[in-house]
């Protein structure tokens, strides 16, 4: 038995209505593969004027999460004095922090099943202020460990439920330009604090000193910002919760989702992104610890200020160069673009560390750190520029 190759029938031998259907057929073709819409299907009846409401309080939200997460770190020179602790204690305010905000976030989600998500985050918004106003009257470093365990709670619970409003509403192809452009503001903002906070934190203003005003200055904004959650946010699927609840309780739907969590560990996609996000994480729950070592290498407090705000410069840039990214490659490559860029961003980032560590003067060495607030600015605002990872890993 033989096999033969089909014959192409040349265009010449074809009908001439045969041959014109074959073009148009290839045109319509060529023309459905190239336009891809990420947009289909997504449909919002908000009028623009409510989009921009809800996305600015939603854009706040992100301002006071970053500040609030980066904030005690800040102070860790005038703690050290303070409270007579050492740098193991200290750290374990950041380790306490992120653990139960970890053990809190994995179950906001379930939740967040059956009740709108803009009250949940303005619940959380409270409590983390509740913590953290505790934390800014502590007399003893106890007091201190408890106020950043409950504040880490309410931490926990607000972002993933931030990120997943933000990501409801706004279509695909803009949802970039709008991570993007909420990372920057929060970036911005947090490095105009930074700088604030850290000149004046051994300063006293009036009865107190100025580390204990800046973190009453963030329990007032949180707490603002979470009714404003709260009373101008609205939940998108309101009428499916509604439904949900009437049918569902809580145990129920932890029972019915959890075999879906299960479920994701069997993609490979999926375990090598929570393998990489450990290591990947780590360095910047590190980061603010920069602004105690800057001042432990005798740079004084404005001087440290000014140099890790270069850093959030650097940052806010890259969370806005990264947004319009992600649109571009969300029409054009959307399944390898992402990966792409944050590839390149981390693996541009890694020669810093060297530069910090091993090639930049030592301050110490020269008795103060005047003349070397310069080169450490400007390396520490190349370095902030790789921080795309943060945009990136949030769409």
């Amino acid at each position: 038995m033989s096999f033969h190759a089909p014959t192409e029938v040349p265009h010449s031998a074809m009908p001439a209505d045969a041959v014109d259907a074959l073009r148009v057929a290839k045109v319509d073709f060529t023309a459905e593969a190239s336009a891809i819409d990420p947009d289909e299907g997504y449909d919002d009846h908000r009028s623009v004027r409510r989009q921009w409401l809800e996305f600015v309080v939603m854009c706040l939200c992100n301002v006071a999460w970053t500040v609030d997460a980066q904030l005690l770190p800040l102070f860790f020179k005038e703690f050290q004095i303070r409270f007579q602790v050492s740098q193991t204690e200290l750290s374990s305010l950041a380790t306490a922090k992120g653990c139960v905000a970890a053990l809190f976030a994995f179950p906001c989600g379930f939740v967040g099943e059956m009740l709108p998500r803009p009250q949940l985050v303005g619940f959380g918004m409270l409590f983390w202020a509740a913590g953290l106003a505790l934390c800014a009257s502590a007399v003893n470093f106890q007091m201190m460990f408890v106020g950043r365990v409950l504040n880490g709670v309410g931490l926990g619970l607000v972002q993933p439920l931030l990120l997943s409003l933000v990501a409801d509403k706004n279509p695909p192809s803009k949802r970039g330009s709008a991570f993007g452009s909420m990372f920057f503001v929060g970036a911005i903002c947090n490095t105009l604090f930074g700088l604030v906070a850290t000149k004046y934190a051994a300063t006293k203003i009036g009865a107190l000193a100025g580390w204990r005003v800046s973190i009453i200055a963030v329990v007032a904004f949180s707490s603002l910002v979470g009714v404003a959650m709260m009373v101008l946010v609205g939940e998108p699927n309101a009428a499916h919760l509604a439904s949900r609840r009437k049918e569902q309780g809580f145990i129920s739907v932890f029972r019915k989702n959890l075999p879906k969590v299960w479920q994701l560990f069997r993609y490979p996609t999926f375990v090598l992104i929570l393998a990489q996000g450990a290591p990947g994480t780590a360095a910047w729950t590190v980061f603010p610890f920069f602004t105690q070592w800057l001042e432990l290498g005798c740079f004084t407090h404005g001087q440290a200020a000014l140099i890790f705000a270069s850093f959030g410069w650097g940052c806010a840039v890259a969370n806005l160069l990264s947004g319009a990214l992600l649109n571009l490659v969300a029409k054009r490559c959307p399944d390898h673009g992402p990966p792409a860029i944050a590839s390149f961003s981390v693996a541009m980032s890694m020669p810093f560390y060297l530069l910090f560590f091993f090639l930049l003067p030592k301050p110490e060495a020269m008795g103060a750190g005047g003349g070397a607030v310069l080169p450490f600015a400007t390396s520490f605002f190349l370095f902030g520029l790789c921080g795309m990872c943060g945009t990136l890993n949030k769409k």
